[in-house]
């Protein structure tokens, strides 16, 4: 009876809870995963509107991107000024801008193409290029046809389709 009663205090000290097993408590934690640390991305407060703050930032690929987010989860230095956001909440921000890739369509041509176009407004050497810019950026935007208004019909052309919608 002695021993039973030993046995008892062991695992009911003072008669209160019984003692935690200390040793399920160490494979728990060791299970347990920690969190992932949270990233911070430095922005810029383009400017504030009713409340909110839109904001513009450098995303992993070197893209501009701009959204929205309440003042109140950002914590503000001021128009122009940079702070430190939360990926997450840019994220979850109201995106600022459309999409215009799709507009932007650019014939891609070789280099010959380039080659030929160039000597046939005398641009002929290295020498040619470094004395004659305005020739060879003419070049390149009649061949890459980065033309405005073109691009401008294409966005109209989306509008309307989007309006009919």
């Amino acid at each position: 009876m002695n021993e039973e009663l030993e046995r008892v205090e062991e695992e009911i000290p003072f008669g209160g809870e019984p003692l935690p097993d200390f040793d399920a408590e160490v494979e728990r934690e060791s299970v347990v995963r920690r969190p992932e640390r949270v990233k911070y991305i430095i922005v810029r407060v383009i400017r504030e509107k009713r409340g909110n703050a839109l904001l513009e930032w450098d995303d992993d690929l070197g893209h501009v991107q701009r959204c929205f987010l309440p003042l109140e989860l950002v914590e503000m230095a001021g128009v122009g000024e940079r702070v430190s956001v939360e990926e997450g909440l840019l994220q979850k921000g109201a995106p600022f801008g459309d999409d215009l890739t799709p507009h932007l369509r650019v014939e891609t041509p070789t280099p010959e193409a380039l080659q030929d176009a160039l000597r046939k407004r005398g641009v002929w050497g290295m020498e040619d290029v470094m004395r004659h810019p305005n020739t060879v950026r003419s070049v390149l935007q009649s061949t890459y046809q980065l033309d405005v208004v073109k691009i401008q019909n294409r966005i109209r052309l989306a509008i309307e389709r989007d309006e009919r919608r």
